[in-house]
């Protein structure tokens, strides 16, 4: 039987005050001090999304803006393929 966790785990009270302002997070006290984070899509989704990419860092540079709920990288389109060969086909000849 397999364990399967994806969490934080640290001193309760670091966690009690990180959690404080993340949606949807929950601290769950262990022993020795110690509490755990469960790692929720909403978590994750809360704690990252804050994180800007350098990616869209230099897309905003170039005035790219985005929507709520997306960044640049999304916003100006470069989602639409992971792969130079697949840009290829959208493209046209010069």
């Amino acid at each position: 039987m397999g364990y399967a966790l994806q969490a934080v785990i640290a001193g309760d009270e670091v966690l009690r005050a990180a959690s404080r302002e993340v949606p949807g997070s929950r601290v769950v006290p262990l022993g020795q001090g110690l509490s755990l984070l469960p790692m929720t899509d909403e978590v994750f989704d809360a704690v990252f999304a804050r994180r800007v990419s350098p990616i869209s860092q230099a897309l905003r540079r170039l005035g790219a803006r985005r929507s709520l709920g997306e960044d640049e990288f999304d916003a100006v389109g470069l989602s639409r393929h992971r792969d130079t060969s697949d840009w290829m086909s959208d493209g046209f000849q010069a």
